[in-house]
């Protein structure tokens, strides 16, 4: 029992002390309220604002004071400008601040404040050419970004501006971001916090916000956030969210350079042109992607943004190679590089090349620094061309905002080769060029590629088409079109119709149609076809085959936009000259036109009788 009684002392003296603690620290948060001026802590709020920025800082009413749980300070009304004038330029308003402060520093008239809440604060942030923020004063935290310094990862930063934040959360606020053009791109909807607990450690930023009515998740985090915020090279590690766009990049960040960033970057974009139509952007060419995805190291190369090790797959197709964006002051930025594609379809590309140059989006193109020019050489084991299976395919885009040029530089197709261009421009006017090139092809296999009916043409050969027109390449119509067709072929046969049945109608009826003359072939040595396209109508100048046993010769127009014909055709026998030539002239309409005998010394076709050749009469 003795041996109990000394303990029994020390615990109820400890009791006693720890009543008479909680005594106190009752005792002076009710007296508090009464000690300490709202008007010191407006003043004081004032005065570390002021000293943290830089820059002035007004408020305006009388200050809340709230000492439980902790001691807040609620302020309305703060404006921050450049300088202490009244028509200084507004840096940004908050029409709430609250802080945690401390009473006992309070008390002795300099109130330290911490943990600060924003609500409602609508911010202005200019970036200058040398990556430099408007914000950045000569206040504490200026003076800290200056001064900071970098080393192994970290920033260090000297005791005597190593200033305590906590947590700074935002609640609907407004960031107006300004660049050196003096283009502005406005976020609102706000809302995250900012965990930095002083101005030498790490630092994370988490906000949800709207951007042109799209809602974005961004997170940043940054172990060097004075050395970020100053535009020199610190590290980040920056997360983006939203239904347009994914991105996840680790590594450097210079804002002072072109080629800013170093590291990782995986990004994902469901679907470019509505990512380009929100962010207001200029891509030629590539407008037309979806479901992209991309991983790639970046290096900072002089002039350019390099994408090593990069791996990028959209609209069903992968790829691996290097791009380059070309970032040269005072100039469009430029996407240059190969990629090697497992399969591709060719179509699309040809028509993001055509739709980047329609005359409707001209007007974004007059501001040629807004756009991003393209150089790219892509190569494919597989590519379709609309109908057409390419192996072996090597293409190459070179798109800008005066023109767009998609060409087919080598192809194999079946056992011969591809070749194609398609290009737009928009000065002085708009205008498409298109070329393709086959050449070794057998045109029976092709023919089926293209779905083509009788009279169908076998055997090896070739196939050159040229075609321009003053117009964008979707708003071509059929008389918009001017150019050539050439066919050549060697060891083939022609079919679809019977030579013999052609003689015996022709002697027996005054006109009959293609399809009464049967069915069979004719063998020819050389097929030469040499068309010329304008107005809507194909002119043939030189259609002709040679064969053992039938020569054929063609000539007369097609008003292709109509599907009718007027032509006349000469057939000779070469076996024996006791048959004589049979003339015919073929009008109507295809597949299934009609053919008229004509004997030798009947006008030409320009001068036949049978005016309707349109197909939309009969004689």
């Amino acid at each position: 029992m003795r041996a109990l009684k000394p303990k029994t002392r020390i615990a109820r003296l400890a009791i006693s002390l720890g009543l008479l603690a909680i005594i106190m620290i009752v005792l002076f948060r009710l007296v508090a309220p009464s000690l300490i001026s709202s008007t010191l802590v407006r003043s004081r709020m004032e005065d570390a604002v002021e000293g943290w920025l830089g820059h002035d800082v007004t408020i305006e009413g009388t200050p809340d004071l709230s000492f439980w749980p902790v001691p807040t300070v609620s302020m309305r009304g703060i404006t921050i400008r450049a300088w202490e004038a009244p028509n200084a330029p507004v840096l940004g308003r908050v029409s709430k601040l609250s802080a945690r402060f401390s009473l006992l520093k309070a008390l002795q008239g300099t109130p330290i404040f911490r943990d600060f809440a924003l609500v409602n604060p609508d911010i202005s942030v200019t970036i200058d050419k040398n990556g430099h923020f408007n914000w950045n004063g000569d206040g504490l935290l200026g003076k800290a970004i200056q001064k900071a310094t970098g080393a192994g990862g970290r920033q260090l930063l000297a005791p005597s501006l190593d200033a305590v934040i906590g947590d700074v959360t935002v609640t609907e606020g407004i960031v107006r971001l300004t660049a050196q053009d003096g283009s502005t791109l406005v976020v609102d909807g706000v809302n995250g916090t900012l965990d930095w607990p002083n101005l030498s450690a790490a630092a994370r930023l988490q906000l949800r916000a709207r951007l042109r009515d799209q809602s974005v998740n961004l997170d940043l985090f940054s172990a060097q956030p004075l050395l970020f915020l100053s535009g020199r090279m610190a590290d980040l590690d920056a997360t983006l969210k939203s239904a347009l766009i994914t991105t996840r990049f680790t590594g450097n960040v210079d804002l002072s350079s072109y080629g800013f960033l170093s590291g990782d970057l995986e990004l994902s974009i469901p679907n470019m042109e509505s990512l380009v139509q929100r962010a207001q952007l200029n891509v030629h060419a590539a407008d037309r992607l979806r479901d992209i995805s991309l991983t790639s190291k970046l290096v900072r190369t002089a002039g350019a943004l390099r994408m090593e090790q990069l791996s990028v797959a959209a609209n069903g197709s992968h790829a691996t190679g290097i791009m380059d964006l070309m970032l040269i002051p005072e100039r469009p930025p430029r996407l240059t590089g190969t990629l090697a594609f497992d399969r591709l379809e060719l179509w699309p590309l040809v028509d993001a090349v055509a739709t980047g140059q329609h005359p409707e989006r001209m007007e974004e193109k007059a501001m040629p620094e807004q756009g991003i020019g393209f150089d790219l050489r892509l190569s494919a084991n597989a590519a379709l061309l609309g109908p057409l299976p390419l192996d072996n395919a090597a293409i190459s885009i070179v798109s800008n905002a005066e023109q767009s040029r998609l060409e087919i530089l080598d192809s194999d197709l079946h056992n011969g080769t591809l070749r194609g261009l398609v290009s737009t421009v928009t000065t002085p006017s708009p205008g498409v060029d298109m070329r393709l090139m086959v050449k070794n092809i057998g045109f029976d296999t092709l023919a089926k590629d293209m779905s083509w009916t009788t009279p169908m043409i076998s055997g090896t050969g070739s196939v050159t088409l040229d075609l321009h027109a003053t117009k964008p390449l979707q708003s071509i119509g059929a008389k918009d079109m001017t150019g050539s067709l050439k066919i050549s072929a060697d060891n083939g046969r022609i079919s679809g119709f019977n030579v013999k049945e052609l003689r015996r109608l022709a002697g027996s009826k005054s006109y009959f149609t293609l399809g009464e003359a049967g069915s069979g072939t004719i063998d020819f040595n050389h097929l030469d076809i040499d068309t010329k396209i304008a107005n809507g109508i194909a002119e043939i100048g030189t259609a002709r085959s040679e064969g053992p046993q039938q020569s054929i010769s063609l000539t007369g127009v097609i008003p292709y936009e109509t599907g009718g014909l007027a032509l006349s055709s000469t057939i000779i026998d070469a076996t024996t000259a006791a048959l004589p030539p049979l003339n015919l002239f073929i009008g109507g309409a295809w597949p299934n036109p009609i053919l008229w005998p004509l004997p030798q010394g009947a006008p030409a076709p320009g001068q036949a009788q049978p005016q309707d050749i349109d197909g939309t009469k009969q004689p």
